[in-house]
């Protein structure tokens, strides 16, 4: 096993955080670094600029592989928005109540988007399509 990977392993066991099974954020799309044999592959770094992965370029318009850079770099973050996010939609009283009083088709959507984001977040860790 690698040494890093280990050391976030035990992070996350210690802390109970399965966030900690892969490079926790900020990262980002490195453009300035070249790196040998890419052929317009994006990197994506650390904030000390370890490589993390790249957007693959082949076959891919240039607009497209930049995006999917930026989608890449934003994920753990998006991550830990959408698990912060339905903890306070699913422990917040107020807010269960408010969807109710909107309605039955409103409260449709929001349990068709919380399953939409447990499915999200199961994926990013690992676990499948549980919900």
């Amino acid at each position: 096993m690698h040494e890093g990977v280990g050391a976030l392993e035990k992070w996350g066991e210690k802390e109970g955080n399965i966030m900690a099974k892969f490079t926790p954020g900020p990262l980002f799309v490195n453009t300035a670094r070249q790196l040998a044999g890419c052929n317009g592959d994006i990197p994506i770094t650390t904030e000390k600029g370890t490589l993390i992965g790249l957007a693959y370029a082949r076959m891919r318009r240039p607009d497209e592989t930049l995006a999917n850079a930026h989608l890449f770099a934003a994920a753990p973050e998006l991550y830990e928005a959408l698990r912060e996010l339905l903890e306070v939609i699913e422990e917040n009283e107020v807010i269960k109540e408010y969807f109710k009083s909107l309605g039955t088709f409103n409260e449709h959507i929001l349990s068709v988007a919380r399953r939409k984001a447990h499915k999200a977040i199961a994926k990013a860790e690992g676990r499948g399509e549980k919900y």
